[in-house]
């Protein structure tokens, strides 16, 4: 009888172990879970600002090349599929004589970021920030 218990105990005892154990897996597992979802947020951030960079660069070269087809009464589209950005979009408005507004915009898991740059093309065909 005596065996039997100090048996039952040691099992009882390594049960409870057991259950710990994996309590602290379940909530190392749950910290890292956090962290990682909010890296892959940021991340997600990250490309979507990449993206929109692209589109603004591109976006200046074309304009650096064809600012006076760009009308001060109608925004002008530029087709960007080539690029291969998700819902990309980019959009050139005249302020004034001097000045254009670069509108650029993707989408990336339901989300869409914008972003826009005012330029002035110089006397070399570039463009400065006002």
């Amino acid at each position: 009888m005596n065996r039997s218990r100090s048996t039952g105990r040691r099992r009882g005892v390594a049960l409870l172990a057991l259950v710990v154990i994996v309590g602290l897996l379940g909530i190392g597992s749950a910290v890292l879970m956090s962290g990682s979802n909010r890296l892959a947020d940021e991340t997600n951030v990250l490309l979507r600002d990449a993206w929109n960079r692209t589109l603004l660069a591109s976006g200046e070269a074309w304009a650096r090349e064809h600012a006076g087809e760009v009308r001060e009464d109608k925004p002008l589209e530029l087709q960007t599929e080539a690029l291969g950005i998700p819902e990309g979009r980019m959009v050139l408005k005249r302020q004034d004589d001097t000045t254009l507004r670069l509108q650029a915009s993707c989408a990336h898991r339901n989300r869409t970021h914008s972003m826009h740059r005012m330029c002035v093309p110089t006397r070399q065909g570039r463009f400065s920030d006002p």
